[in-house]
């Protein structure tokens, strides 16, 4: 059900230049931004579809408490690493928006092997 909340919300994968752009639309981005010679700061998204959010972070967190997947394996890494466990989620959040929408633009089967490993 999930992924069809996705995909009818996002359209077409050719809507979004980049996955950072369609991190941004979930919610799950960063924005960058700084004035002349300042700081740069950085600061999640402030306006994203909340719908797709929830989508995707609870999609994240079942992938998670699955244990037996490349995504659970990410997040044990960045746990393990010192990451919060917000940030580790919303990390596995964007990896798994992204290989829904990679498979999605180029029509092909998922990998397992093809995600990262953190």
């Amino acid at each position: 059900m999930r992924s069809a909340t996705f995909f009818v919300y996002v359209d077409t994968p050719w809507r979004f230049k980049s996955k950072q752009a369609l991190w941004k639309y979930l919610g799950i981005g960063l924005e960058r931004w700084h004035s002349g010679q300042g700081p740069m700061r950085v600061r999640v998204v402030r306006s994203y579809n909340r719908t797709l959010k929830g989508m995707i972070l609870g999609a994240a967190q079942k992938a998670i408490g699955l244990r037996d997947n490349p995504f659970a394996d990410q997040y044990r890494t960045w746990i393990e690493g010192g990451l919060s466990p917000c940030n580790s989620r919303r990390n596995v959040a964007r990896s798994l928006a992204s290989t829904l929408w990679g498979m999605w633009k180029s029509g092909s089967k998922y990998r397992p092997e093809l995600v990262r490993r953190g």
